[in-house]
């Protein structure tokens, strides 16, 4: 049966991707916000991150038909929420995390995955020089291979081990040859800078970032609800992917509650391992509800860009 729903005739239109390219385009440089040369790294990273989300799209074939729903969702959060415009620390990570997390789809089911293992968490710990915390999801990675990709073996482990030491065997050679341990100390301050969450964090958030958190929290969570619910229809590789997907977005949506300060690392990430289960909920749903919802969510996003560009108090 034909889809004759609204957000199916979005997700499957051609001028969907490049009318969100053009959009995230406008509001990034309109109000233009930091230097030229931050203004285009960041742009650059936004660029490859949605890059690695119609890779894994297209390698994973996580969605029945032709869309590319995941990177416009992200393309639509860059524009809306302001990622990569907060710090270039955090749009590296996040970049390095999305790469990180295509490469591990890649090791699902595989005879000979180790070089993937390998790529996949040399990426991750590439990701957390620039943001030590992010280290800590190689435990996550090492759960997801033994429950979903199947591929966890004492090679496996080992070869991921080796990919999140190597970055830093060469970090600890270059402090050795200059003299400077500044960098690997950054690094360990992060890594045990963690503190307990207090009210007056939450009481001193600006509207604009409890808008951009409760969006992409509900789109997170009426995707996976939605993906649990109808994940019998897909093929046993996908579901594994997507399972991931959830498991991550839970991951990454419990630690920026507990710590929303790190929003600029923690939301973006957030988006990145959701953009799956909003695009395939968008794409594959055929009823009213779903109809109003992505109605609902269109209207939220133009709000969310016209308070953009002409309240950006909202935001800071």
């Amino acid at each position: 049966m034909r889809d004759s729903r609204f957000q199916n005739r979005v997700a499957e239109s051609v001028f969907t991707f490049p009318s969100c390219v053009m959009l995230a385009a406008l509001l990034w440089w309109r109000p233009l916000a930091g230097s030229l040369s931050d203004n285009i790294i960041g742009i650059a990273l936004c660029a490859l991150t949605a890059f690695s989300l119609i890779a894994t799209d297209f390698y994973c074939r996580l969605i029945r038909k032709h869309s590319q729903l995941s990177a416009c969702y992200w393309l639509l959060c860059v524009a809306t929420m302001g990622f990569f415009r907060q710090g270039i620390r955090e749009a590296l990570a996040v970049t390095a995390f999305t790469a990180s997390f295509h490469l591990l789809f890649q090791t699902c089911q595989r005879r000979e995955p180790m070089g993937m293992v390998f790529n996949s968490f040399f990426l991750l710990s590439l990701g957390g020089m620039a943001c030590p915390g992010l280290l800590y999801l190689a435990v996550c990675y090492w759960w997801y291979m033994y429950a979903f990709m199947r591929c966890l073996t004492v090679r496996t482990f080992g070869a991921g081990l080796i990919g999140l030491i190597v970055p830093f065997w060469f970090l600890a050679v270059w402090c050795m040859w200059t003299g400077d341990t500044d960098p690997l100390l950054h690094i360990v301050r992060g890594l045990l800078s963690l503190q307990r969450p207090c009210w007056e964090w939450y009481v001193s958030l600006p509207v604009g970032q409890i808008m951009a958190w409760s969006a992409a929290l509900l789109l997170s969570l009426v995707g996976g609800i939605h993906y649990l619910a109808n994940c019998y229809d897909d093929s046993i590789s996908v579901r594994m992917c997507l399972y991931v997907c959830v498991c991550q977005t839970v991951v990454s949506s419990v630690a920026l509650l507990f710590h929303p300060f790190s929003h600029a690392l923690l939301l973006p990430m957030t988006v990145v391992s959701s953009a799956p289960l909003v695009s395939h909920y968008f794409s594959l749903a055929n009823s009213r509800a779903s109809s109003i919802f992505f109605i609902l969510a269109l209207m939220f996003f133009a709000a969310m860009a016209a308070l953009r560009l002409w309240m950006p108090s909202y935001f800071s």
